[in-house]
């Protein structure tokens, strides 16, 4: 058509080639190739990989618990006496291990490791374990879950908790 715009090369090129032409554009607005990026907030003395001294200690023996005390907290009843109960056995039963939130649920970790921890649902609370493919439950009450070689029993009230079980399961994890 007489007097049409044409169409700029990146939409009538083959797509190796629009990809080898961004490949060379100078550097732009961030984001674009070649442009500056902004450095790892740990490498430039930022907060993450930095320890805050006001904040409190994690752990489980005589350190704030405050973190997974407030997410047992927000949990409604009987779910909560659940959370506080797996919370104690967990504490008593694993207690060189950090306490923590980890991916937004209590978890007690060995190192960068998650060993055990739980995470409430409307109208359950599932005990986690990991390397639980590995434990002996002679019960049969554990259930596989996922891939990541865990192990899971779900509990909804305080009556169903196997205190035996889960304090014969940490020994094999400590």
């Amino acid at each position: 058509m007489a007097g049409s715009t044409p169409l700029p090369p990146s939409l009538t090129e083959p797509a190796g080639h629009r990809a080898t032409r961004r490949a060379r554009l100078p550097a732009g607005p961030k984001g674009w190739p070649g442009a500056a990026q902004p450095e790892h907030p740990a490498s430039t003395g930022g907060t993450l990989g930095r320890s805050f001294p006001d904040a409190p200690a994690r752990g489980w023996k005589g350190r704030s618990m405050n973190a997974i005390a407030d997410y047992n907290a927000a949990l409604d009843s009987p779910l909560r006496a659940v959370a506080e109960r797996l919370a104690e056995l967990l504490g008593d039963g694993l207690p060189e291990l950090e306490a923590t939130l980890w991916h937004a649920q209590p978890v007690w970790m060995r190192g960068n490791h998650p060993v055990a921890g739980y995470k409430a649902f409307p109208r359950y609370v599932t005990l986690m374990l990991w390397v639980g493919a590995e434990f002996h439950d002679p019960a049969g009450v554990l259930q596989p879950a996922g891939n990541q070689n865990v192990v899971t029993v779900k509990y909804e009230r305080t009556e169903d908790i196997h205190e035996d079980l889960i304090g014969g399961w940490l020994a094999q994890l400590g």
